[in-house]
């Protein structure tokens, strides 16, 4: 079998041992042209006859399922997983199957089984034998040729080897991969005879796959099927060395029940008897038996079988516990609901966290009907697909007609989903509707300012843009620019605004050109965030100390002059002219 070839690399043998074993697996081992006379001629059409002992060229006669078995999936795959080492077992099986009914013999190597290793068999070899105690792999009425070889190590999580995974025997090219393949659609491996007339080919399991899907849950027998075809047969053979069996799969048992009747059970593969059926009477039923009929919404009347086999009268409606998710017919989170069951009737009672104040979550959590309004600063635990803040980071402390001011903003994507090149739009709107009248050259249209690049989750940019008085304005304007998603090119021609927690900065021109820029008013959870007023060339953003002018200072100063002030009319210095009187007597 090539399955040994990784314990022949681990023993250090001749690259002439591993050559010999390739070929030797290929010719002998594969299961040839059924008209050939190296074909088994054991055929069963009823259970397999187990073979107990085993004649192993150069040891003798060893005990299959106490012994042979054990040292095989010890020595060709002793490391793998618990399912992995019964899948192991049972191929190890069907292949001795397959070569004592070809030959009466296997050989102890790579040729072959690897018996003798050096190593031992552990409790969880034994074990992997004693589960799976004689079954074998069959296929239209035949023992099959169990392939197995080492096999890459799979990097993928479907456990199929990949190019470039480590295949470190030059093994995989002989797997197949069976699930969901029955019949002739299977793929034979090459290790065989490949013709769909050949029974006994049925693929090969790789060894290393296998202990990867049962690292992965899978059962044995599904690993069996993942490699050798959805209508692989797992049958367990029949003898003295295989745990007894009770009774013939598909024989029935009856006996007497008291007080109306008989009861049957039926052998069930591999030969256990399985449960007693009821009782069968000639009565109404069968006594101690219960019946429910459901009555009002979610009520039960129940009744028992009486020892005389009739029923007994149906009690009264009794209410039962429901869980079952209903709609309350509120808004947002207060719509969620599950229903009680009171006197037989199902109620609604509410089981939403609403209402409660509003968090910037893509939900309507005060159930008012409305997602996320008045731009809720608190955020929701997972955040909204897009929610955005944005931050004043520079503007010009006036505008003139004619002559363009810069401003820098900075946005940050605070929401769940990642910003893709021109998903996201700034636009400009002007109090009371109608196109902006601060628009620039640079910008895109009289509302759309710039389009966003990519930005993923919790990163930030800065946004770059001018504003320009319109021609003609006289009056002072107050203007909001917020945060859009863009339209979907396929769908909606609306761009939808980004709702919270700040995605949005206004900014006013008074009559005289001052440019002042804040935030909109602000949700729960957010603190107030006063207007950024003129008075440099350079405002930061939030009202930081930067943009206000130091208020000690002044305060010293105006009382300073005061002072001087004083002091100078107190002198006289300050008084007009008194009118001059002439000296006495003159």
């Amino acid at each position: 079998m090539l399955g040994v070839v990784v314990t022949a690399i681990r023993e250090g043998h001749s690259l002439f041992a591993l050559v010999l074993a390739l070929v030797v697996a290929a010719l002998w081992g594969g299961c040839r042209d059924p008209g050939s006379d190296l074909l088994p001629t054991r055929t069963h059409r009823g259970a397999v006859t187990a073979y107990c002992t085993a004649t192993v060229n150069g040891v003798g006669q060893v005990d299959v399922e106490s012994d042979y078995l054990p040292h095989v999936v010890q020595c060709e795959n002793g490391g793998a997983s618990m399912e992995a080492l019964k899948a192991q077992a049972v191929a190890a099986r069907s292949y001795l199957y397959y070569k004592l009914d070809l030959s009466g013999s296997i050989n102890d190597g790579t040729s072959d089984q690897v018996y003798s290793c050096g190593a031992t068999p552990q409790p969880q070899h034994y074990q992997a034998v004693d589960e799976t105690a004689g079954q074998v792999l069959t296929y239209g009425g035949v023992t099959v040729c169990a392939f197995y070889v080492a096999g890459a190590i799979p990097s993928a999580s479907s456990c199929v080897a990949a190019p470039g995974d480590n295949d470190y025997s030059n093994t995989e090219h002989y797997v197949t991969y069976n699930w969901n393949l029955s019949g002739s659609n299977i793929e034979q491996t090459t290790l065989g005879w490949v013709n769909p007339g050949n029974l006994y080919n049925r693929g090969c399991k790789s060894q290393n796959g296998a202990d990867c899907l049962s690292d992965a849950g899978w059962g044995y027998q599904d690993i069996l099927r993942f490699y050798y075809g959805m209508d692989i047969g797992i049958e367990t053979a029949v003898g003295s060395c295989v745990t007894p069996t009770e009774c013939t799969p598909g024989d029935t048992e009856t006996e007497s029940c008291d007080p109306c009747g008989t009861r049957t059970r039926t052998c069930e593969d591999p030969g256990s008897w399985g449960a007693w059926s009821a009782c069968a009477t000639g009565g109404e039923c069968s006594p101690g038996d219960t019946q429910e009929e459901p009555c009002g919404d979610c009520g039960l009347w129940t009744r028992t079988c009486q020892p005389d086999c009739t029923w007994s009268p149906w009690g009264s409606c009794e209410s039962q516990p429901s869980s079952a998710p209903c709609s309350t017919g509120e808004p947002g989170l207060c719509g969620s609901g599950l229903y009680e069951c009171v006197e037989a009737q199902l109620v609604c009672v509410p089981s939403g966290d609403g209402p409660r104040p509003e968090l910037c979550d893509g939900l309507d959590d005060d159930c008012n009907g409305l997602v996320d309004e008045g731009f809720p600063g608190v955020m929701g635990d997972p955040p909204p697909p897009y929610a955005a803040r944005l931050e004043i980071l520079s503007l010009p402390e006036s505008l003139e007609p004619g002559a363009p001011g810069d401003v820098q903003l900075q946005v940050e994507n605070v929401g769940s989903e990642a910003w893709v090149e021109s998903s996201v739009e700034l636009r400009a709107s002007a109090e009371g509707g109608g196109p902006s009248q601060l628009r620039a050259d640079g910008w895109v249209d009289q509302e759309l300012v710039l389009r966003l690049g990519a930005l993923a989750p919790g990163d930030s940019t800065a946004l770059a843009f001018e504003l320009l008085l319109a021609p003609g304005v006289t009056e002072g304007l107050v203007e909001t620019f917020r945060l859009f998603r863009a339209a979907d090119p396929g769908g909606d021609a609306t761009p939808l605004p980004i709702a919270c927690p700040s995605p949005a900065v206004t900014f006013s021109v008074s009559h005289s050109g001052e440019l002042n820029a804040g935030l909109p008013d602000a949700g729960p959870g957010t603190q107030p965030v006063p207007r950024i007023t003129t008075g440099c060339g350079c405002q930061t953003a939030r009202g930081s100390p930067a943009s206000h002018p130091p208020l000690l200072p002044a305060l010293l100063s105006a009382l300073l002059l005061c002072w001087l002030w004083a002091r100078f009319l107190r002198s006289g210095a300050g008084r007009p002219p008194a009118a001059r009187r002439g000296p006495p007597g003159v």
